[in-house]
């Protein structure tokens, strides 16, 4: 927005003035109501070697499960640059030039953006996980000879990761990696580039003539109001069982044996 009084004659009386006003609203209502029933079972155990006239051997394999579950619901993302364009970074500019002698000259300009966010999210989010993985419960008995069992590992490693009514005003991204194996802390960083909301205006007289009187005045005022409501039901139920146990070589007439496997579970949870 610009106001400009230029090239008036001697003695004029000049008035130039430019008043804007932006409005801007933004009403979203998210409402999610989401229940996740994961049910995950790796078995290679459960074997039987019994009564036989010589040895009884069970060999099982390894178990494992390596997943995740990822719940992105209900996220508000505004760029007010968006919303209001360039009048909602800058104001106008006044200016009084190459004006006669002894005129009278003024010039204004008034911006004002307004910006109103009212965000509201609802979220009822439930997560029933029942995750195992068993390489055990095996039988080697009652054999003429050896009763032997080895039992591979059972390995669980699973993430989950809950992103719920979130709002973000000028953010770019949300970047975050979860490795299954982590034991640290979980590290999440924002932009902290917030541009878009600051403003500029500029004044001025050049150039005018012997006894002239000018005036030029500039404002601009940026003007955000966010109104964030979030209601939030979370129900974490996770059941996580790795075995490699459970094993049975009894009465046997020759030796009973039992070597298990290592029972391994990496379990990573994260609300956010």
């Amino acid at each position: 927005t610009n106001a400009t009084n230029s090239g008036n004659g001697a003695d004029s009386n000049n008035t130039s003035e430019v008043d804007v006003t932006n409005e801007t609203a933004v009403e979203t209502v998210n409402t999610a109501d989401v229940e996740n029933n994961l049910d995950v079972d790796v078995n290679s155990g459960n074997n039987e070697a019994n009564k036989n006239m010589g040895d009884g051997i069970v060999t099982t394999g390894d178990a494992s499960v390596d997943g995740s579950l990822v719940n992105d619901i209900n996220s508000t993302i505004v760029n007010l640059d968006d919303l209001c364009g360039s009048n909602c970074a800058s104001g106008g500019s006044a200016s009084n030039s190459g004006n006669g002698a002894d005129s009278t000259n003024n010039a204004s300009t008034s911006t004002d953006s307004i910006v109103d966010i009212n965000n509201q999210n609802d979220l009822y989010l439930v997560n029933n996980e029942n995750i195992g993985a068993n390489s055990g419960n095996n039988d080697a008995n009652k054999n003429m000879g050896d009763g032997v069992i080895v039992s591979g590992d059972a390995d669980i490693s699973f993430t989950t990761v809950n992103l719920g009514n979130n709002t973000g005003i000028n953010v770019d991204s949300v970047t975050f990696n979860v490795l299954d194996n982590r034991s640290e802390d979980l590290l999440i960083t924002f932009p902290t580039d917030g541009s878009g909301t600051t403003a500029g205006s500029g004044a001025t007289n050049t150039g005018n003539g012997s006894g002239s009187d000018n005036t030029a005045n500039s404002s601009a005022t940026n003007s955000t109001t966010i109104d964030n409501t979030n209601n939030l039901i979370l129900d974490n139920n996770i059941t996580i069982n790795a075995d490699t146990g459970s094993n049975e070589a009894d009465k046997n007439m020759g030796s009973g044996e039992i070597t298990s496997g290592d029972a391994n579970i990496t379990s990573n949870l994260v609300n956010f």
